[in-house]
């Protein structure tokens, strides 16, 4: 099953999305960019979207992005 996966660092709302994603299957919420780049290096071909905050520490959204778009697909 292809999974959602969701950056965000903003405490105040990660916790709603915890409790609001429950009901979207195969969602999982990761608080940087460096955490959703070794779960994107660990899941092949799983991860089917990508939502992230643009305002992350050490690495914006746009550069995660630029490295998603870089991996082996």
């Amino acid at each position: 099953m292809r999974k959602i996966l969701v950056v965000e660092d903003n405490e105040t709302l990660t916790v709603p999305l915890e409790i609001a994603l429950p009901s979207v299957p195969s969602t999982e919420v990761v608080v940087s960019a460096d955490e959703a780049l070794q779960i994107l290096s660990r899941h092949d071909g799983v991860i089917a979207a990508l939502v992230t905050d643009l305002q992350l520490p050490r690495m914006s959204g746009f550069e995660l992005v630029q490295h998603v778009r870089s991996l082996p697909e």
